[in-house]
């Protein structure tokens, strides 16, 4: 599993061309703060995974906090 910044579709493209799963939250789920990008209204940050059920625990983990 890794964390990337996602401005344009970055995560998921490099997902796809590698044979992995890309996944870019939303930013009413997951917060921009903390992120320093470039364009800090159009960045958030993107996971990338080897199965979509890890995506699963991540984001499972995060919204129940």
């Amino acid at each position: 599993m890794a964390f990337m910044t996602d401005m344009m579709g970055e995560a998921r493209i490099t997902a796809s061309r590698v044979g992995t799963y890309g996944f870019k939250p939303t930013n009413g789920i997951v917060s921009r703060f903390g992120l320093i990008g470039l364009v800090p209204s159009m960045e958030c940050f993107g996971i990338l995974t080897k199965k979509p059920g890890d995506i699963n625990l991540v984001m499972g983990n995060y919204c129940r906090q």
